[in-house]
């Protein structure tokens, strides 16, 4: 048991971050995905044998899997329970002064409110793919991870949404 837990630690260490991101990119709520990431150890710990018979290379995808599916429990919970709340909420968009470099080459010349106009036009998985590169600061390797697709594959998709709200942005203009 005590390998167990050192093993157990050893992958919140790695994957909590990934786990957190699938959580975040299906609830949109910091807290729920939080508490996702928790649930999905707690089913850890009380099946260990389940974990220890996944391929040592495919648990961080296992964790993943168990946080995406806890995620859309709650969903599914939440529909049964109340009206949908407006899917259009996005994080707050900081002030010109605190962007990236990146971030002011993308958003250059825009106020905030355009921009957040232009990522609810956007496909959900364009903006989720902006959301999390520009506002949670995440990497290519954790974005590719959190999404199950190669660094390669986010790269790409990065840049196609990052053109397309350029694109809005600009048109916005005409």
């Amino acid at each position: 048991m005590n390998d167990f837990r050192k093993l157990a630690e050893k992958l919140f260490r790695e994957c909590r971050q990934a786990m957190y991101i699938t959580a975040f990119s299906v609830l949109r709520e910091p807290h729920d995905a939080e508490d996702t990431v928790h649930e999905a150890f707690a089913r850890v710990f009380s099946a260990p044998e389940k974990l220890l018979a996944v391929d040592p290379e495919k648990r961080r995808s296992y964790l993943t899997i168990i946080t995406r599916n806890i995620a859309v429990d709650i969903i599914r919970s939440r529909k049964k329970q109340e009206p949908l709340e407006d899917e259009d909420t996005l994080p707050d968009i900081p002030p010109d002064g605190e962007l990236s470099g990146v971030e002011r080459e993308v958003f250059a010349g825009f106020d905030t409110e355009r921009i957040a106009q232009a990522l609810r036009s956007l496909p959900e998985s364009q903006r989720e793919l902006l959301i999390l590169r520009h506002f949670h600061e995440l990497t290519l390797n954790d974005i590719a991870a959190a999404l199950d697709i190669g660094a390669d594959a986010a790269k790409k998709r990065l840049y196609r949404a990052e053109k397309a709200l350029r694109a809005l942005l600009k048109e916005e203009e005409l």
